[in-house]
């Protein structure tokens, strides 16, 4: 009987199924089986280990003359373990597991620390050519670092390396090129490789400042096979391993500097603590004696708060406080709404600017609140369309320069740390609400929306109001100043308009660990709207809650009401993260535009005392703001400075002495309310009517060489710069080089005092500025304001307002 034939292999077994018949021979089902197995049998018998091919078992010495003795001894093939290093450089022996053949002791490629290794070292830095040289047709000078042309090089950008570990590269360099290492910020340290004249590898170690290199390669061979390798790890895949698998270890167990990591945590943020502490008192310190050389900022547009005007300009009596925001007065007439008015309290003889909200007979509605005993009051501007204050207007003016206060009067630009000017941004696209740059080219600032705040449809209770989170306009459009004009401040805002307590919006920004303030002018509007529920016009009355964080810490917290702009002033200490959040107070109808954030560093230790003090001598260099009212419209006889304080050469203008027909009230009253609180000043008024910058560049040192020497300069330039911008062959604005006090055409031997630009009417400012403090004088910048002419106030606003709401700052 024949035997079965098979081909040694790992044929699949099959199952027979049920109802097949059963069948012999060489093919048949009942020898299939059978030759499966044989077939397996022959495979298993090809692919078996003899004798000497097998581990004959483990063998461990502490040393490699321990194994020595007992060699002769050991089976062929067995696994020793030698617990020293190789050192001898001799043998290809190591720690570890190794191999004995009978004759040769060798390392074994299963030993456990060369596998570690070998999985590691893809860790390691390890650059071929490709990967390398990605700079094309460069190399990199020895002199400088930098990139320079060479059609026969090749360069890498710049890769990483840890400082003080070795690096082998492999290239070819010549004439100029070289390798180099850079600084954390990428700048050069040295050259490196220099002696790299043909192809070869060196062994480089990098200055401990190193954190990058970059390579070189010359010629074709060079460009191809370069490459750059190190036992140091490659830094971007150790930061990748870290991301994907972040450690996660019991702190206790940690021990560091004898501490264990908690307790080392606490002291490092204590030691930070103290750095941090000290940084602030040598930065308050520096702020401190920099403010001798920087000029305050008053903000007058604030104050004046409206150009609407009504056509009776007489002072009226104020008959009864009826609340703390309505008054009822002699004469109705002398009120308009939107306009702004200034109200006398004779008991504490102050004089006060409110917006006027509503007009219901007698009765006058305005915001802020009244003083305590208001007695009269008068509008704010002299005339329809005109650009002077009245008696009282001035008289308030006054008085706002002395509410200011040192520390909030700096505008530093070098201490700016955020800032949001609304005029200079715009919105993307209508439904977004982040803030973009004037052309809506770049994101400026990114807006986190509170609750259901957003762009579409109308605000809650209104049919006609439409639901806005999101800047104001888009670019090349501003908001004009004629609608609502007591409720504005920039020509451009981030409006919130909402009906639902909560909504809102947050900015934040960091506060670089500083002391500091934020100045923020908050408008809350009074905007016409019709209701859903009667449809009836209302306006909106809804507060607009302002609340500050630094970090998690609250540190403002107050809802402002509608009718004004409320010019807002925190301080914060050690700024973390800062988050201005906005929302409706209530769930009314509440329209909120936010015109502004500039944040400030300020030390701590920074004044928050008035401007002046007793002693100080007050100079007035100004346009016709200085010398208005006129006297003959008020029934006054004209008030007049004398020459004599002038020097001797000035003097000789007005031999005669000089006589104006102006009250000069805005000097005369800030020394008239400083003496009645026992705050004695002299003040010397040098203003002259229709006068640009370059009038008051020109004749400055007449004012800073006068007698007794100036403490303070008041300085007010802005209405008739914007008016020779707009009209540049009105010679109304040249003056007379020999009488201070003379208008001269040009054509006539006069000097052009026509502005030729806004950004030369910002130079002239921070000239005088500048001058007057390298000649120990204090500057007060007085900013620009309304005037009655919407025309006129629109462009002051839009052109002069825009750039001093920072202080000469970008």
């Amino acid at each position: 009987m024949p035997n079965l034939e098979v081909q040694p292999g790992w044929p699949a077994a099959r199952q027979l199924d049920r109802n097949e018949f059963a069948s012999g021979g060489p093919d048949g089902n009942l020898n299939e089986h059978a030759k499966v197995f044989l077939a397996r049998t022959e495979y298993l018998q090809q692919q078996k280990a003899n004798k000497s091919e097998i581990v004959q078992g483990h063998y461990e010495f502490g040393t490699y003359a321990e194994f020595n003795l007992a060699k002769s001894g050991l089976p062929l093939n067995c696994t020793v373990i030698i617990n020293e290093i190789n050192s001898t450089g001799t043998g290809s022996w190591n720690q570890g597991s190794n191999r004995w053949n009978g004759s040769t002791l060798s390392k074994s490629e299963n030993d456990p620390l060369e596998q570690s290794k070998e999985y590691t070292n893809k860790f390691f830095t390890n650059y071929a050519a490709a990967a390398l040289l990605t700079v094309k047709n460069k190399f990199i000078q020895k002199t400088t670092g930098q990139e320079a042309s060479g059609a026969s090089f090749d360069s890498s950008d710049f890769i990483p390396v840890i400082g003080g570990e070795s690096y082998d590269v492999y290239s070819y360099v010549t004439v100029n090129a070289s390798h180099a290492w850079y600084d954390v910020n990428k700048n050069f340290i040295s050259a490196f490789g220099e002696d790299q004249t043909s192809l070869s590898l060196r062994t480089f170690i990098a200055p401990e400042s190193a954190r990058y290199l970059r390579i070189s390669a010359y010629n074709t061979q060079a460009r191809q096979a370069a490459y750059l390798k190190s036992s140091g790890y490659a830094i971007e895949k150790v930061k990748k391993i870290i991301t994907q698998h972040t450690p996660n270890v019991d702190a206790n167990k940690v021990i560091y500097d004898g501490n264990g990591l908690d307790q080392t945590i606490i002291n490092v943020i204590n030691k930070q603590d103290i750095i941090v502490a000290n940084q602030n008192s040598i930065i308050s310190q520096l702020d401190l004696i920099t403010d001798q050389d920087s000029p305050f900022f008053v903000n007058t547009f604030q104050y004046t708060r409206s150009g609407t005007t009504p056509n009776n300009f007489n002072i009226v009596d104020v008959t009864a406080r009826v609340s703390a925001n309505v008054m009822t007065v002699s004469d109705p007439t002398a009120f308009v709404y939107g306009s702004a008015c200034v109200v006398y309290d004779s008991v504490s003889d102050s004089y006060t600017s409110h917006a006027v909200l509503q007009i219901n007979g007698m009765n006058i509605t305005v915001s802020p609140s009244l003083p305590n005993n208001p007695s009269k009051v008068q509008t704010m501007h002299d005339s329809p369309n005109g650009q002077h204050l009245t008696l009282f207007g001035t008289k308030g003016l006054a008085d706002y320069v002395l509410k200011s206060i040192q520390k909030y009067s700096y505008k530093k630009s070098e201490n700016l740390i955020f800032k949001f000017n609304s005029a200079l941004c715009c919105y993307l696209a209508w439904n977004n609400s982040d803030i973009y740059n004037s052309d809506a080219s770049q994101l400026l600032i990114p807006v986190t929306k509170v609750g259901t705040a957003g762009n579409g449809g109308y605000t809650p209770g209104t049919t006609n109001l439409a639901k806005i989170c999101a800047m104001s306009n888009p670019k090349d459009s501003y908001i004009n100043i004629g609608d609502n004009p007591h409720t504005q401040y920039l020509s451009r805002a981030y409006n919130l308009i909402d009906g639902v307590a909560g909504n809102g919006f947050e900015i934040s920004f960091n506060g670089q660990g500083s002391d500091g303030f934020i100045e923020i002018p908050l408008a809350v509007r009074d905007a016409s709207y019709i209701s859903s529920v009667d449809s009836q016009t209302y306006k909106t009355s809804g507060k607009a809650r302002l609340q500050i964080f630094n970090d998690s810490a609250l540190v403002h917290d107050v809802a402002y009401a509608a009718g004004q702009v409320h010019s807002v002033f925190v301080d914060f200490a050690r700024g973390g993260i800062i988050k201005i959040r906005i929302t409706c107070e209530s769930s009314v109808p509440t329209y909120a535009a936010l015109s502004g954030i500039f944040a400030y560093k300020k030390s701590a230790k920074t004044s928050k005392d008035t401007l002046f003090k007793d002693g100080d001598v007050i100079v007035f260099l100004m346009d016709s703001w200085g010398i208005y009212p006129v006297a003959s419209t008020i029934g006054e006889t004209p008030y007049v400075y004398p020459i004599s304080n002038l020097a001797t050469k000035y003097q000789a203008m007005y031999p005669t002495g000089y006589i104006s027909n102006g009250t000069h009230w805005i000097s005369r009253r800030i020394q008239e309310k400083l003496a009645n609180q026992g705050i004695n000043v002299e003040t010397y008024s040098y203003a002259f009517g229709g006068q640009t910058t370059r009038w008051g560049k020109y004749w400055l040192d007449a004012v800073l060489t006068m007698s007794p020497k100036p403490t303070h300069c008041v300085i007010n330039f802005g209405i008739n710069d914007n008016n020779s911008i707009g009209n540049p062959s009105n010679t109304f604005y040249d003056f007379d080089p020999e009488k201070m006090f003379a208008n001269k055409a040009e054509s006539l031997g006069g000097i052009n005092g026509r502005t030729a630009s806004f950004n030369e009417w910002e130079l002239n400012l921070k000239w005088i500025a500048e001058r007057c403090l390298a000649n120990g004088v204090k500057p007060v910048i007085m900013m620009p304001a309304h005037t009655a002419s919407t025309a006129q106030a629109q462009s002051i606003r839009q052109n002069e307002l825009v750039r001093l709401a920072d202080g000469f700052g970008e």
